[in-house]
C-alpha cells in the first residue's frame, strides 16, 4: 500500500535501511513564536462541530491568553497541488522561523500487514485537530489505538499530562519509539532529563483481538505495573485511520467498548479516509470497510451509555501537509458501566 503522504524536499530516503524520514513544519498556536522552545500559553481558538453533530461550540477562554503580531491562518488543504504519481506535496511555510519541525521516521509503502510503518493522512488530521482544540486536551491522559508511527501522540504530548502510544508488531513499535525519541526537542509539560521511561508518550503493546494486557517482562513494550495504574486514568482515546479491515474494525471497536467501560469517562476521537474502489462484485464504486464503520457507528449510537458526533473537518493546518477531502472526523463519547 502507498501512503498519500510526500514531498522531493522534504522526504529523505536512507537507501541503507528502506526507510525515508519527512520533516513536517508544525505551528503550535499555544505558544508565542519568539518564546516557542521556552513558554507555553494559550488561545481562545477552538474548532467547531459539524452542524448536525448536536454539540454546541466550546465557550470557555482560558485567562491570561497571548495574542500574536502578525498572526495568519495556516493554510487550508484546498492549498494543496498533486505530482505526477497523484501524491499529495507537503505545501512550505512562507516563513521557517514561525514553525517547529516534527521529524517522523516512515515507510513510504508496504504490504497490509505493515501499514503501521507508514504516515496515514488520518494521523495528521488528527494531529490539526489536537493543536486546534489544545485547551480541551491541556492535562489529559491519552490513549491512541494503532499509533503507527507515533505523529498523533507526539503532538498530544506536547499538550497532554501522559500519551500512551499502542499499536503491534517489533517493527512498528521500535520505529515508534525511535520517532518520540527523535522529537524530545519539542515543547512539553516534562522538563530535565528524559530516558524512555520518563518520556511523556509511553509505548506499549496492544492487540485488539486479546483481553490481556502483555505483561511479559521478556518483551520490550510490556505493560508496567505503574502503566496500568494509568490506563485507568486515560479520558482520551486516539484512532487514525484504523479503518481498512471489517474484521480489525471488529477488533477495533470491541476493544473500544472494553476500555469505556472501565475507569474514567471517555471521548474517542477518530480520523480517517473514505476510500472508494470499483467491485467487479457491485459494478461500482463502493467503500465497503466504511459502510462496516458506520454500521458500527449507528450501533453505539442506539446504546444510551454512548454518544456519537460527527466532526467538521474545516480545521487550520497547524501540521504543515495537504489533506484529502474524503477525511472524516468522529467523536465517540462513552460512560463506564455501572
Amino acid at each position: 500500500m502507498k501512503p498519500r503522504v510526500s514531498s522531493s524536499d522534504q522526504v529523505i530516503a536512507d537507501t541503507a535501511t528502506g526507510s525515508s524520514f519527512t520533516r513536517f513544519q508544525v505551528r503550535f498556536p499555544f505558544l508565542r513564536r519568539d518564546e516557542q522552545h521556552h513558554t507555553k500559553g494559550g488561545t481562545g481558538d477552538h474548532g467547531k462541530h459539524a452542524d448536525d453533530s448536536g454539540i454546541s461550540d466550546h465557550d470557555e477562554v482560558l485567562p491570561h491568553t497571548q495574542s500574536v503580531e502578525g498572526d495568519e491562518s495556516p493554510p487550508r488543504a484546498d492549498d494543496a497541488f498533486q505530482d505526477d504519481d497523484g501524491d499529495f506535496v507537503v505545501a512550505r511555510p512562507t516563513s521557517k522561523d514561525e514553525y517547529d519541525v516534527i521529524t517522523i521516521e516512515h515507510a513510504m509503502e508496504t504490504h497490509l500487514p505493515d501499514v503501521g510503518l507508514q504516515v496515514w493522512l488520518g494521523s495528521i488530521l488528527l494531529s490539526n485537530f489536537i493543536l486546534h482544540e489544545h485547551q480541551r486536551f491541556s492535562g489529559c491522559v491519552a490513549l491512541e489505538l494503532g499509533g503507527g508511527t507515533g505523529l498523533a501522540s507526539i503532538v498530544m504530548a506536547t499538550i497532554a499530562k501522559l500519551v500512551i502510544c499502542t499499536d503491534i508488531g517489533e517493527d512498528v513499535l521500535n520505529r515508534c519509539q525511535r520517532n518520540i525519541l527523535a522529537n524530545a526537542h519539542l515543547p512539553t509539560t516534562k522538563s530535565g532529563d528524559m530516558d524512555s521511561d520518563d518520556l511523556l508518550v509511553k509505548v506499549r503493546e496492544l492487540d485488539w483481538l486479546s483481553p490481556m494486557l502483555t505483561t511479559d517482562k521478556l518483551k520490550t513494550f510490556h505493560w508496567r505495573q505503574e502503566d496500568i495504574g494509568c490506563f485507568e486514568d486515560v479520558d482520551i482515546i486516539l484512532a487514525g485511520d484504523v479503518i481498512y479491515s471489517n474484521p480489525l474494525t471488529d477488533a477495533f471497536f470491541h476493544k473500544l467498548q472494553d476500555l469505556m467501560e472501565r475507569g474514567k469517562p471517555k471521548t474517542c476521537f477518530m480520523a480517517l479516509e473514505k476510500r472508494l474502489n470499483f467491485t467487479l462484485e457491485d459494478l461500482d464504486v463502493t467503500c465497503k470497510e466504511y459502510d462496516h464503520f458506520r454500521d458500527w457507528l449507528r450501533r453505539l449510537a442506539a446504546d444510551h451509555r454512548y454518544s456519537v458526533s460527527q466532526l467538521s473537518g474545516d480545521i487550520y493546518q497547524y501540521v504543515q501537509c495537504p489533506l484529502s477531502k474524503y477525511l472524516e472526523l468522529w467523536e465517540i463519547q462513552g460512560s463506564p458501566r455501572l
